[in-house]
Protein backbone atom coordinates (compact mmCIF):
# COMPACT_ATOMS: atom_id res chain seq x y z
CA UNK A 1 0.00 0.00 0.00
CA UNK A 2 0.94 3.22 -0.65
CA UNK A 3 2.60 5.51 2.03
CA UNK A 4 -0.13 8.93 2.95
CA UNK A 5 2.15 11.12 1.92
CA UNK A 6 2.19 9.33 -1.60
CA UNK A 7 -1.47 9.11 -2.10
CA UNK A 8 -2.87 11.09 -4.53
CA UNK A 9 -6.10 12.04 -3.31
CA UNK A 10 -8.67 12.86 -6.53
CA UNK A 11 -11.59 14.14 -4.35
CA UNK A 12 -13.03 16.77 -6.54
CA UNK A 13 -10.40 17.14 -8.85
CA UNK A 14 -11.10 16.36 -12.90
CA UNK A 15 -8.92 13.17 -13.76
CA UNK A 16 -9.19 14.68 -17.27
CA UNK A 17 -6.88 17.87 -16.11
CA UNK A 18 -3.72 15.46 -15.86
CA UNK A 19 -1.44 17.46 -18.48
CA UNK A 20 -0.52 14.11 -20.45
CA UNK A 21 -1.47 10.59 -20.75
CA UNK A 22 0.56 7.26 -21.93
CA UNK A 23 -1.86 4.27 -22.57
CA UNK A 24 -0.45 0.35 -23.21
CA UNK A 25 -2.72 -3.15 -23.20
CA UNK A 26 -3.04 -2.64 -19.70
CA UNK A 27 -2.95 0.33 -18.39
CA UNK A 28 -3.66 4.23 -19.17
CA UNK A 29 -1.52 6.79 -17.00
CA UNK A 30 -2.13 10.09 -16.91
CA UNK A 31 0.51 12.42 -15.29
CA UNK A 32 1.37 15.58 -14.27
CA UNK A 33 5.12 17.05 -13.51
CA UNK A 34 5.10 19.29 -10.50
CA UNK A 35 7.16 20.35 -7.69
CA UNK A 36 7.09 17.80 -4.38
CA UNK A 37 6.44 14.43 -3.53
CA UNK A 38 5.81 11.90 -6.11
CA UNK A 39 1.78 10.80 -5.68
CA UNK A 40 0.01 8.17 -7.09
CA UNK A 41 -3.95 7.20 -7.51
CA UNK A 42 -4.88 3.53 -8.60
CA UNK A 43 -8.25 2.89 -10.16
CA UNK A 44 -9.56 -0.53 -10.71
CA UNK A 45 -13.17 -0.80 -11.79
CA UNK A 46 -15.99 -3.62 -11.16
CA UNK A 47 -16.16 -4.29 -15.28
CA UNK A 48 -11.97 -4.99 -15.11
CA UNK A 49 -12.42 -7.44 -12.23
CA UNK A 50 -15.64 -8.65 -10.43
CA UNK A 51 -14.18 -9.39 -7.27
CA UNK A 52 -13.15 -6.91 -4.76
CA UNK A 53 -10.09 -10.09 -4.02
CA UNK A 54 -8.97 -9.39 -7.54
CA UNK A 55 -9.33 -5.88 -7.32
CA UNK A 56 -7.22 -5.30 -3.94
CA UNK A 57 -4.47 -7.42 -5.36
CA UNK A 58 -4.44 -5.58 -8.36
CA UNK A 59 -3.65 -2.64 -6.62
CA UNK A 60 -1.13 -4.02 -4.15
CA UNK A 61 0.95 -5.23 -6.64
CA UNK A 62 1.15 -1.64 -8.48
CA UNK A 63 1.78 0.25 -4.92
CA UNK A 64 4.36 -2.39 -4.46
CA UNK A 65 5.69 -1.21 -8.18
CA UNK A 66 5.62 2.01 -7.56
CA UNK A 67 7.40 2.24 -3.95
CA UNK A 68 10.32 0.35 -5.47
CA UNK A 69 10.76 2.86 -8.56
CA UNK A 70 12.64 5.71 -7.91
CA UNK A 71 10.21 8.35 -9.60
CA UNK A 72 10.38 12.52 -8.68
CA UNK A 73 8.50 15.15 -8.63
CA UNK A 74 5.27 13.63 -10.32
CA UNK A 75 1.58 12.81 -9.38
CA UNK A 76 0.26 9.72 -11.71
CA UNK A 77 -3.24 8.43 -11.94
CA UNK A 78 -2.91 4.33 -13.33
CA UNK A 79 -6.06 2.84 -14.86
CA UNK A 80 -6.67 -0.90 -15.38
CA UNK A 81 -7.97 -1.75 -18.69
CA UNK A 82 -7.51 -5.40 -18.42
CA UNK A 83 -7.89 -7.88 -15.26
CA UNK A 84 -4.28 -8.70 -14.49
CA UNK A 85 -4.78 -10.43 -11.11
CA UNK A 86 -3.75 -14.03 -12.27
CA UNK A 87 -0.25 -12.28 -13.81
CA UNK A 88 2.85 -13.26 -11.39
CA UNK A 89 4.05 -10.16 -9.58
CA UNK A 90 7.16 -9.61 -11.72
CA UNK A 91 4.78 -9.61 -15.20
CA UNK A 92 2.61 -7.11 -13.97
CA UNK A 93 6.66 -4.85 -13.05
CA UNK A 94 7.92 -5.19 -16.07
CA UNK A 95 4.91 -4.34 -17.50
CA UNK A 96 4.46 -1.36 -15.59
CA UNK A 97 7.89 -0.20 -15.35
CA UNK A 98 7.97 0.02 -19.25
CA UNK A 99 5.12 2.40 -19.41
CA UNK A 100 6.60 4.62 -16.42
CA UNK A 101 10.22 4.35 -18.53
CA UNK A 102 7.81 6.30 -21.48
CA UNK A 103 7.85 9.52 -19.69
Amino acid sequence: MLAKKNRLILGGRDPQKFSQKITSSDFILKYQKVEGETKAAITVSKKVAKKAVDRNRIKRVLSEVINSTGLKNLHFLIIVKNNIATLKTQEVEEKLTKLLKRI
